[in-house]
């Protein structure tokens, strides 16, 4: 099924959607902060480009979309092209997490829809992931 938007106006629509600070991510630095996690890096300069980067543990977080990780409703136009979309985007987040894992970085993978609901909850994961890396490499120092 064709688009129902010509060339130019579905151009101008997709441009306005964001790849850097969302409200996804705002709310998700926020309620990191608020948890005394100030430490991270945004964007950080590896493989995936994670949303958020503890450097110095080694953790990169991704704040996913449900929709384009194809996990929610699947445009009916040109449905052909949205699910072959969504499976690339599937695979590659597959292969950015095994290779980030390959090189010792532990992945967390928090969907829009849990830090909407509740991103302090999110935030405290990531402290204790932290916290457990921490005193591995503090007892590793012993």
């Amino acid at each position: 099924m064709p688009d129902v938007f010509d060339k130019a106006t579905r151009s101008k629509i997709m441009s306005k959607i964001r790849s850097k600070d969302t409200g996804v991510e705002k709310a998700f630095k926020e309620a990191l902060i608020r948890n005394g996690l100030t430490d991270f890096e945004m964007h950080y300069k590896v493989m995936g480009k994670p949303d958020f980067v503890f450097v110095k543990e080694k953790v990169a977080v991704f704040c996913d979309s449900l929709f384009w990780h194809g996990k929610k409703n699947i445009p009916q136009t040109n449905r052909e092209y949205w699910i072959a979309k969504f499976q690339r985007n599937m695979r590659r987040d597959k292969v950015v997490t095994q290779t980030l894992k390959k090189e010792g970085w532990k992945v967390v993978r928090f969907y829009d829809n849990e830090i909407l609901k509740d991103a302090d909850r999110c935030a405290k994961k990531i402290n204790k992931i932290l916290s457990r890396i921490r005193s591995s490499q503090k007892n590793d120092l012993q």
